[in-house]
């Protein structure tokens, strides 16, 4: 779908009319962004029908966007600076040649600074999709889709794509330690554990040799072994408000920060963490997409707590 996408930077109405009937619209607001971007977002309407319509104009330079990204990190993988024409359809003020590191490159130069800022642009993508992925049954089968807020869900599913397509794997692994998804260098035996970050190896080794020792100790776990087992998989039983509390810690934040840049009031996160009120979908999905930004990883909080 991405590749059919791509191809429509430059293409007539009647070759983006045709990906529509077959994908779905991106569901384009007044605002020329996908309708996802805001809640209170609909889709352009159009009073001569009584609907609304799509601007193609906004469907070319979207395409033209995943282009510029693709173009990019293509030569940043063989380290090679992206070319200046790339950049300018991305950001048009920025310095292709990263000289000076800034805010948006995490003060790195040259390369690095580059994979830097592509990492905030193509991150930007699925928060402007408002994208999750959800699990589903169908035929008795387990299937998964990206669900995404507003009126479509095909940008969503293009910037999930965009993603994998830069990082150059096919899917997201879970670590074994968090359990947070990552994307792997390659993909891992699902007979071993394997870690998202040096941290959760560490984590990970650690617990491994703990457990081994105390069923060495006991082939035949007592109380107290199974009450210190169940310890170490506490984290599998996280209420909600103990998640978000531990993430804040983690991006170094204060409570007053987080109600801040996720628009809703102090005492709306206060009692979202210590329990006393349970978020609604909208609002656990804005943590997840502050998080995952911040920790530069998809974060996701269970709710089978």
């Amino acid at each position: 779908m991405l590749d059919q996408f791509l191809s429509l930077a430059n293409a007539n109405a009647e070759r983006i009319s045709g990906f529509a009937r077959k994908y779905g619209v991106l569901a384009i607001c007044i605002h020329g962004k996908p309708t996802s971007h805001r809640l209170d977002c609909d889709m352009t309407p159009c009073p001569e029908i009584d609907g609304w319509f799509e601007p193609l104009d906004r469907w070319r330079y979207y395409a033209r966007q995943f282009q510029a990204v693709l173009r990019i990190a293509d030569r940043l993988n063989a380290n090679q600076p992206g070319k200046k024409e790339d950049w300018a359809v991305l950001d048009p003020q920025e310095d292709p040649m990263f000289a000076t590191g800034t805010t948006k490159t995490l003060l790195a130069k040259g390369l690095a600074g580059a994979r830097n800022r592509l990492c905030g642009i193509v991150n930007d993508f699925p928060e402007l999709g408002a994208v999750r992925p959800e699990l589903f049954v169908e035929d008795s089968n387990w299937r998964i889709y990206y669900h995404s807020v507003g009126s479509g869900h095909l940008f969503g599913a293009l910037a999930i794509q965009l993603v994998l397509a830069v990082a150059s794997v096919d899917g997201f692994a879970i670590c074994s330690a968090c359990p947070n998804a990552y994307l792997p260098e390659r993909w891992p035996n699902p007979n071993q554990n394997h870690y998202c970050s040096k941290q959760c190896r560490k984590k990970g080794q650690a617990l491994a040799s703990r457990k081994y020792r105390l069923h060495r100790a006991s082939p035949i776990p007592d109380a107290l072994t199974r009450d210190v087992l169940a310890e170490l998989h506490e984290r599998e039983s996280e209420s909600i408000g103990s998640q978000i509390e531990q993430l804040r810690e983690e991006c170094g934040w204060t409570n007053e920060h987080l109600a801040e840049i996720l628009g809703i009031s102090l005492r709306s996160v206060e009692r979202h963490v210590s329990g006393d009120s349970m978020p609604y979908p909208r609002h656990i999905l804005a943590y997840e997409r502050k998080f995952s930004k911040h920790l530069n990883r998809m974060v996701v909080i269970s709710k089978m707590s």
